[in-house]
C-alpha cells in the first residue's frame, strides 16, 4: 500500500511519550531481637516505605511556558513509617504465646488534580495469642485491639476543611487442631475481625487513571465487622494423596463494595465508568483446595480449586466483582542432579476460570467475561559456578496467546488481558 506521508513518518523509539506514568518506590527495614530468657526474646522491627507517583496526560497545559516544565498532572508522595514490638515466651512445655504491639504513621501530599485529600494517618494495635499443644491437640486464643486517626486536610472553595475520623475495635480468635494421625490433621478457626475504610473509600473524587474509572468515595462509610467460622482437613505431603481442604462461612456487618453508577460519565476526555463506595451488611462461603498426587517418586500432579458465593443479606442479591470459581491442574517432573544443575522442574498447567454468572447485569455496564482457559509451562533449577550459588528459571504464560478477558480486572470494558509472554529468572545467592 501507499506510505505514511514524510510528517508522519517519525522514526522508532523506545523512548515513552505521553500519557505514561513514573513510580518511584524505597524500602528501608530494621529487625533486631533480644533474647529474655530460656524459649523467649523481645523483637524489634522498624521500617520506612517512601512511594512517588506521578501521572503525565497526554495533553499539556495550554499554556506554552507551563507545558514547557513537563509537570505531571497528578504528583503524589506518601511516607510510612512502621514499628513493631513483639514479646514471644515460652511458659511450659506446652504453653506458649507472643504479645505485641505495632503503630503507623503515613503522610500523604500531592500536587496536581486532587483525587484523595492530603493525609496523616495513626494506625496502633495491640495483641495477644497463646498456644497450648497437649497430646494430639493444638489449641490457639487470640484478642487484639486496633485503633485509627484519620486527619485529611482538603481544598473547598479556596478553604482548607480538616475533618477526622476516628475508629476502634476488639477483635478475637479460637482456632483447634486434631491431629488424627501422623498424616491427618483436622483444624477449626472461629473469630472476628475489623476493617477501617480506607482514605480513598472515603475521599476518592475523580478519575483514577490507573483504573480508567471514576471512583466516588463516602464519607459516612462505617467500618467493617466480620464474623468468620473457617474448617479444614490437611493431609501430609508424605501420603501419595496429599493436600489441603478449607470450607469457610464469613458474616460481614457493613461491607464496602463499589457499585456501578450508570450510564458511564462524561468527562473532557470521554466517558468512563463510574462507581461509588458504599455498603450493607454480607454473607460470604466457600472453599479453597489444594491437591497432590504422586504417581513416581519424580512425577506428581497437583489442582488448586477456589470458590466463593456471596449475596447481600437484606435482598439476597448477588454482590458485583467476586471472584468465579478458579481450577488449576498441572503436572511437576523433579528431575534428577545433572552437571551442575542440581534440582532441575518442569511443570505444566492449565487454568480454567469459568464465567461469572453470579452477578447483576442490570446494575453493571457490560455482561461478565466468557469462561477461558490458560496453558503455562516453567522450569528451573539451582546450579553452582564459580563457587557460587544461583538459581535460574524460565516461563511461558499462556502459551496458546488466548484472548481473553478477566472479570475482576477493571481493564475488562476496554481491552482483552495480555497474550502470550515469557519471564526469565536469575537469582545470585551472597554468601550461601
Amino acid at each position: 500500500g501507499d506510505r505514511p506521508k514524510a510528517e508522519f513518518n517519525t522514526g522508532f523509539s523506545y523512548k515513552i511519550d505521553r500519557p505514561y506514568q513514573q513510580v518511584e518506590h524505597e524500602l528501608f527495614k530494621a529487625k533486631g531481637f533480644i533474647r529474655t530468657g530460656s524459649g523467649s526474646r523481645l523483637n524489634l522491627v522498624y521500617a520506612r516505605q517512601y512511594n512517588l507517583r506521578n501521572e503525565f496526560d497526554k495533553d499539556k497545559p495550554l499554556n506554552d511556558q507551563l507545558a514547557a516544565l513537563n509537570r505531571p498532572e497528578l504528583h503524589y508522595v506518601i511516607t510510612s513509617h512502621l514499628l513493631e514490638m513483639n514479646w514471644e515466651h515460652t511458659l511450659n512445655e506446652e504453653i506458649s504465646g507472643m504479645i505485641g504491639a505495632s503503630g503507623m504513621y503515613q503522610k500523604n501530599t500531592f500536587q496536581g488534580r486532587q483525587f484523595i485529600p492530603n493525609f496523616e494517618n495513626y494506625t496502633g494495635g495491640l495483641y495477644w495469642i497463646e498456644r497450648m499443644v497437649k497430646k494430639r491437640f493444638e489449641w490457639e486464643l487470640g484478642l487484639r485491639y486496633d485503633h485509627k486517626f484519620l486527619q485529611i486536610y482538603k481544598y473547598d472553595k479556596g478553604n482548607i476543611l480538616t475533618p477526622t475520623h476516628t475508629f476502634q475495635n476488639v477483635s478475637g480468635n479460637f482456632g483447634v487442631e486434631y491431629k488424627a494421625t501422623a498424616d491427618v490433621h483436622y483444624h477449626l478457626n472461629i473469630g472476628t475481625a475489623f476493617r477501617s475504610p480506607a482514605v480513598n473509600e472515603l475521599y476518592a473524587n475523580g478519575l483514577h487513571h490507573g483504573a480508567a474509572q471514576v471512583l466516588i468515595g463516602n464519607v459516612n462509610l462505617r467500618p467493617e465487622n466480620a464474623y468468620v467460622a473457617i474448617a479444614g482437613i490437611e493431609v501430609s505431603p508424605e501420603k501419595r494423596l496429599s493436600g489441603q481442604l478449607d470450607v469457610y462461612y464469613k458474616v460481614v456487618d457493613d461491607y464496602i463494595y463499589l457499585q456501578a453508577q450508570l450510564p458511564p460519565m462524561l468527562t473532557i476526555r470521554g466517558a468512563f465508568p463510574a462507581f461509588a463506595y458504599r455498603q450493607t451488611n454480607a454473607v460470604f462461603y466457600g472453599m479453597d483446595a489444594a491437591l497432590n498426587y504422586q504417581f513416581t517418586a519424580r512425577l506428581n500432579s497437583f489442582t488448586r480449586i477456589n470458590m466463593v458465593r456471596a449475596y447481600e443479606t437484606s435482598s439476597g442479591g448477588y454482590l458485583p466483582l467476586i471472584p468465579s470459581d478458579r481450577f488449576e491442574n498441572g503436572l511437576k517432573w523433579k528431575g534428577e542432579k545433572t552437571g551442575p544443575f542440581l534440582q532441575p522442574e518442569f511443570s505444566l498447567s492449565a487454568l480454567n476460570v469459568l464465567k461469572q454468572t453470579r452477578m447483576n447485569r442490570a446494575e453493571d455496564y457490560k455482561d461478565a467475561p466468557d469462561a477461558y482457559m490458560l496453558f503455562n509451562f516453567d522450569v528451573s533449577t539451582s546450579f553452582r559456578f564459580a563457587g557460587q550459588n544461583f538459581d535460574a528459571g524460565f516461563s511461558v504464560n499462556n502459551i496458546m496467546n488466548t484472548k481473553y478477558r478477566e472479570y475482576m480486572d477493571a481493564f475488562r470494558y476496554f481491552n482483552d488481558e495480555p497474550g502470550r509472554s515469557f519471564t526469565l529468572r536469575l537469582k545470585y545467592h551472597i554468601n550461601h
